[in-house]
């Protein structure tokens, strides 16, 4: 149990940070983010028919390392550098002015 929620703990920001990134990737590059998440959705479902196949085979402990294996990739895919860095909006400066916030 504690593993699961160490697990958790790191990996449940990483789906709305890739969501961001793609959504900024989109208006920077024109991805083509439909086909992104048709990929992403295809690799989810062999995934998980892949990991149903090797519970059968191997019992419930091969849902850990499966996750471990999981994870180890991402970490890896999270070195690479990307060719295109996003872009951020401008940062907003406070002054002492009468108005307050200056962008």
């Amino acid at each position: 149990m504690l593993v699961i929620a160490g697990f958790n703990l790191f990996f449940s920001p990483l789906v709305p940070l890739t969501d961001a990134l793609a959504g900024t990737w989109q208006k920077q590059i024109t991805l083509d983010y439909g086909r992104v998440r048709l990929w992403g959705s295809l690799a989810f479902v062999i995934g998980s028919a892949l990991t149903g196949q090797l519970v059968a085979a191997w019992g419930h402990s091969a849902v850990l390392y499966c996750l471990l294996a999981s994870l180890l990739a991402m970490l890896l895919g999270m070195l690479l550098k990307p060719t295109v860095m996003p872009q951020g909006k401008r940062a907003c400066r406070t002054s002492r002015s009468a108005r307050g916030v200056n962008c």
